[in-house]
């Protein structure tokens, strides 16, 4: 699986930089030079040996992993509903909405959470970021147990998980509070 996902980077690369070098005049920059091109495809074309086909889309590498043909293409949703953990998506849309365009207008964003009368937010505001950061602490926490393979019986890696729990709680008591 770590090998699929190391090579599709070569075939997004490959579509990345084709898609550059089309429209390059539009941007106005210099294409992507010849030499740089070379090892592009000399990568693309390693990979594609290497695990038989090109992958179909960014998450292309892990359509197999997901009973998926290739002709499938893989989405962010297809991993989270495989790692049930397609609980977490509504609050992923939610605390990215100021940054990803979507369909909400304004009164629904993180800085108007709890506001009470007429009026926006506007300007920079930390007002709403609490839920993010928690967010962002219980991903970091869920990576670094799946990098350290919890549960463990090692010792030092449990107290690790433990570690990094209780700062996850300190962060979300920290947030809450201002």
């Amino acid at each position: 699986m770590a090998e699929r996902y190391r090579f599709n980077q070569s075939f997004v690369l490959k579509r990345e930089a084709d898609n550059y070098n089309k429209y390059h005049d539009k941007l106005g920059f210099e294409p992507i030079g010849r030499e740089e091109m070379k090892e592009i495809e000399a990568d693309y074309t390693l990979a594609k040996d290497r695990v038989g086909r090109v992958f179909n889309g960014d998450l292309g590498w892990a359509a197999e992993a997901l009973g998926f043909e290739n002709k499938v293409k893989v989405g962010l949703q297809h991993l989270e509903q495989d790692l049930k953990m397609e609980h977490w998506r509504p609050l992923y849309k939610w605390s990215c909405q100021h940054n990803h365009a979507g369909y909400r207008g304004f009164g629904n964003m993180l800085a108007d959470i709890g506001r009470q009368g007429a009026g926006y937010s506007v300007g920079p505001s930390h007002y709403g970021f609490s839920d993010p950061l928690q967010f962002c602490s219980i991903t970091l926490l869920q990576l670094t147990g799946t990098y350290i393979g919890y549960p463990s019986s090692t010792d030092g890696e449990l107290v690790s998980m433990r570690l990094l729990s209780e700062i996850s709680t300190r962060l979300r008591d920290i947030l809450v509070d201002k």
